[in-house]
């Protein structure tokens, strides 16, 4: 992967210097992986990206600036995750959906990335109850609800699980918080039931 984001640096409109710091980045690197005092045995580091370096994230959008759809799917790119998208309203546009995962699929491949099939899941956004989706040749695995960049969807567009999930997190930090203050347990009920109406 590192020689073919050196080819797409290395383009006649960018500057010859950014391909002489990322092959200096890229050149002799090692890692190793440390939990409190103890250290892993350093190791060299010949492919990719460095897994948390703040460079290897931005490194993401040169690699798969030519990824572009080839329909009117949309393509969203974030960090290292990608989501395709298209109204589906009729068959036509199943087809299209099919085609712009296809191309993603073929352009990973051709690119030295590796699609994970653990995370990649079918999500439908839908006004009505329905019985079955017939979508779900697409993507096998088909979900109602799913965690995206910290917001929880649900296929209804309600946000009463993100809604309850937050509340839950924020009572458990202020449970702890005043805890450690040292608050007489109803006093501390009592502002955690303030906080949780008033929001």
């Amino acid at each position: 992967m590192r020689h073919l984001l050196l080819t797409k640096t290395s383009t006649p409109v960018s500057p010859g210097w950014i391909f002489s710091l990322l092959e200096d980045y890229f050149t002799s690197r090692t890692q190793f992986v440390q939990s409190g005092k103890r250290k892993s045995t350093v190791l060299p580091n010949n492919c990719g990206v460095l897994q948390g370096a703040i460079l290897s994230a931005h490194l993401f959008f040169p690699h798969t600036d030519d990824l572009i759809s080839p329909n009117d799917c949309l393509y969203i790119k974030y960090a290292d995750d990608m989501v395709v998208g298209h109204p589906l309203k009729n068959h036509t546009h199943l087809q299209c959906l099919k085609e712009g995962l296809n191309h993603v699929s073929a352009w990973s491949s051709d690119n030295g990335l590796q699609l994970n099939h653990e995370k990649s899941v079918l999500f439908v956004f839908h006004l009505r109850l329905s019985p079955s989706s017939p979508f779900s040749a697409i993507l096998p695995n088909e979900v109602s609800s799913f965690r995206y960049l910290g917001v929880t969807l649900t296929s209804h567009l309600s946000f009463s699980q993100h809604i309850d999930t937050l509340f839950t997190k924020i009572r458990k930090l202020l449970r702890g918080t005043l805890f450690e203050i040292g608050c007489e347990f109803q006093v501390a009920q009592a502002y955690e039931f303030l906080v949780s109406t008033s929001v």
